[in-house]
């Protein structure tokens, strides 16, 4: 719900539910990072595709909140990868004036990732 509500000026926000979630305090924090972050390219090497590349670019940018903070709590649903469970994320990235930045990130069932500049 926050994750999708993001763009939203939240003014406060309960945290009941933090141990659930542990990313949450960094990803609020994140929204108000005055950086704005680009993804150039992101893509998807899936463990049981044999090697074949899906390009998750468009997905990934519609994931972004506020132009700077990346919130995956569930790679399958999020990407809308069809029955990949696992697999690695690849992602070109660049904050405001800074070089770009490459990453590579492995994922599971139960992975989450947050990229901001928090």
């Amino acid at each position: 719900f926050i994750r999708d509500n993001a763009e939203n000026k939240w003014n406060i926000v309960l945290l009941d539910f933090v141990d659930l979630c542990p990313q949450l305090v960094r990803f609020l924090i994140g929204l108000n990072s005055p950086k704005h972050m680009t993804i150039q390219h992101a893509s998807v090497s899936p463990k049981n595709n044999g090697g074949a590349i899906i390009d998750v670019t468009k997905r990934i940018n519609t994931l972004m909140k506020r132009n700077c903070c990346l919130f995956l709590l569930d790679f399958t649903e999020d990407l809308e990868l069809i029955s990949v469970m696992e697999g690695t994320l690849k992602l070109d990235a660049q904050f405001d004036g800074e070089d770009p930045l490459n990453f590579v990130i492995p994922f599971g069932r139960n992975t989450e990732y947050l990229l901001c500049d928090a």
